[in-house]
């Protein structure tokens, strides 16, 4: 059967070659009525209507073709962030590059440098909330290729870094979580954070104390436990839990689920009901959470819907010649306090 072409389409719908093109590459034209679009898209569909990507490529000289860095693949987020960009440039004809740096802060710009020899139309990099070696911007700059990040990037002086991103706000989200657990009434909080010096955790804990500032709650200095080279994990919220209990807070926030489920199984070890006498937050979501019990409750991330986001924000600069002067363009995404069973008004 022969391949649909757009002059096919036009005979089925009734309407000009030129038009089906408009509608099909998405073009505004206020002459066309949506009954009209309509008709076109369903004729598309009828005869199966392929575009030729090969020659579209020679044409405009793009190659519908994206490179997505990201910064550790086994991270749940990054996962998500990638399903939403796929998901994005399929619905749009792309194609999409990966390249993972498996945490490797140091080789970015080699893996940049890498996708861009594929001569791809447009990069997304994903990587944590972070500071960004200061030649990265420059490179991105002498490359010349749109690019967007997920999750905003910060110079080593601590400032975001002019890029357009597409970002979660973690500040708000801890904030959200810390005033939830106001609104129950605790007064005595605390924060397992891990390494302050790691920037995502200083962003979480900026959120705490905002929110604690806010209801006008005093902060004892030891309800913020850290340690300079510590790991947000399991056994980290093991040791942070007696610490923190120790000090008489009623509630814990954490900087991730794991930490939440070393809280809540010292709290187990040691006879403490949760929520009864202790109620625990965690964060991101984690397939794991379903194991815990109670069932905790913690703040889900919108990373699909920010890889979905990034791409229209990549599409967007690819098809503006003025892309360059985008520069500052942001959009902040906001994410969600799952209520469930470890969490509670504090102890009479």
């Amino acid at each position: 059967m022969a391949r649909a072409t757009l002059i096919d389409i036009a005979r089925k719908a009734g309407v000009s070659r030129t038009t089906v093109s408009y509608v099909l590459n998405n073009k505004a034209d206020a002459r066309i009525s949506p009954e009209t679009r309509e008709r076109i898209l369903q004729a598309k569909m009828e005869l199966d209507y392929q575009p030729n990507l090969v020659a579209r490529s020679l044409r405009t000289r793009c190659t519908q073709t994206i490179g997505v860095m990201v910064g550790n693949m086994i991270v749940k987020n990054f996962m998500l962030a990638v399903a939403g960009i796929q998901k994005a440039a399929f619905r749009h004809h792309y194609h999409v590059l990966l390249a993972d740096t498996q945490g490797r802060n140091e080789s970015y710009i080699e893996h940049i440098k890498l996708l861009s020899q594929k001569n791809v139309d447009g990069l997304i990099i994903i990587t944590a909330t972070r500071y960004i070696d200061s030649k990265l911007p420059e490179f991105l700059a002498q490359l010349s290729i749109p690019t967007v990040f997920v999750n905003r990037p910060y110079s080593e002086e601590g400032t975001p870094l002019p890029v357009p991103t597409v970002y979660v706000d973690f500040e708000k989200a801890m904030y959200d979580a810390v005033q939830y657990l106001i609104g129950l009434g605790h007064k005595a909080i605390g924060f397992a954070g891990a390494n302050m010096q790691n920037l995502s955790v200083k962003i979480r804990r900026d959120g705490y104390v905002k929110a604690m500032s806010q209801a006008e709650l005093a902060i004892d200095p030891g309800w913020m436990v850290a340690e300079p080279e510590g790991l947000s994990t399991y056994a980290f919220g093991m040791k942070s839990a007696p610490k923190l209990i120790g000090k008489g807070v009623t509630a814990i926030v954490t900087v991730n689920d794991e930490v939440a489920a070393g809280v809540m199984h010292y709290a187990q070890q040691q006879g403490i009901k949760v929520p009864g006498q202790l109620s625990v937050i965690g964060h991101d979501n984690l397939d794991t959470v379903k194991y815990i019990q109670p069932r905790l409750t913690t703040v889900q991330h919108p990373s699909q819907e920010a890889g979905v986001m990034a791409f229209e924000m990549l599409l967007e600069l690819m098809g503006d010649p003025e892309w360059k002067s985008k520069a500052e363009k942001a959009l902040a995404l906001y994410s969600t306090v799952l209520i469930r069973d470890s969490t509670d008004a504090p102890p009479a």
